[in-house]
């Protein structure tokens, strides 16, 4: 008898068809596949010329901070440093950056799906420049600040373990990343210096939310430290993305390099 006829799940049957109709990418073999073709692949290529981007955007980050400290008050050093000062409009424009490129990444990844064993990664490209469209218009605009005041309004108050819904969100936001690049993981593992990159992001992504929502009375330094880890981790984004971004158009202009 078939298994759907069977007294197994109703729903059995059909995931298993569905299972057979994907092949192989729907598979955890297909999967781990992926994994190994990827990281052989980036093995294999040979990384184009990236030191001059990374010069420029290292310097960016630093040149922010250095005005931001020079033009503060001598009693507000942290002035820049605040939602609406100079380092925050820096860090909205990396992360403008970031989204950029991703999206041409996307674009330029569009017709090469189905020659990939794991075919949905260029997928990958469009959620990060919808994500980071979304931080870069969060900063000018505060999104998360309003929604920190607006649930504190409510019946549900203030949070008990951390200071402000604001601390919660922010770290929620890396906390979604984190899980949507999962599945996407053969794509992350493709290119030269794009892992890399993205995990010194996500290292200074993880210093500034552990200065927000663990200092309980903010000083100008902590707030400078603060600022300064988020700026830096956009610029390691946006770094990231765009190495990405120059292996990818190599690898369409020369398929063997």
């Amino acid at each position: 008898m078939d298994d759907t006829d069977s007294g197994s799940e109703p729903g059995a049957g059909r995931c298993v068809l569905l299972s057979r109709a994907l092949g192989p990418q729907a598979s955890l073999a297909g999967f781990r596949e992926a994994l190994g073709e990827a990281t052989r692949e980036r093995r294999a290529s040979t990384a184009p010329v990236f030191w001059p981007y990374f010069i420029l955007v290292l310097l960016f980050a630093v040149f922010a901070i250095g005005v931001g400290l020079a033009i503060a008050p001598e009693n507000r050093l942290d002035r820049h440093f605040d939602e609406e000062g100079l380092v925050t409009y820096s860090s909205a424009l990396l992360m403008a950056a970031t989204s950029c490129f991703a999206f041409l990444c996307f674009l330029a990844r569009r017709d090469q799906g189905g020659k990939d064993v794991w075919p949905w990664g260029r997928w990958l490209w469009l959620l990060i420049g919808l994500g980071f469209l979304f931080f870069a218009l969060d900063e000018i605009m505060e999104f998360h600040e309003e929604l920190d005041m607006f649930v504190a309004d409510t019946s549900i108050g203030r949070p008990e373990s951390f200071r402000n819904w604001n601390d919660v969100i922010v770290i929620g936001y890396g906390l979604v990343a984190a899980v949507v690049l999962l599945p996407f993981l053969p794509e992350v593992l493709r290119y030269p210096r794009f892992p890399a990159l993205l995990a010194v992001g996500f290292g200074f992504y993880a210093l500034h939310t552990l200065i927000d929502s663990t200092v309980s009375d903010p000083t100008d330094t902590s707030k400078i430290f603060e600022e300064s880890a988020k700026l830096f981790a956009g610029a390691f984004f946006s770094l990231a993305v765009f190495a990405a971004l120059l292996a990818i158009r190599q690898r369409r202009r020369n398929p063997g390099a």
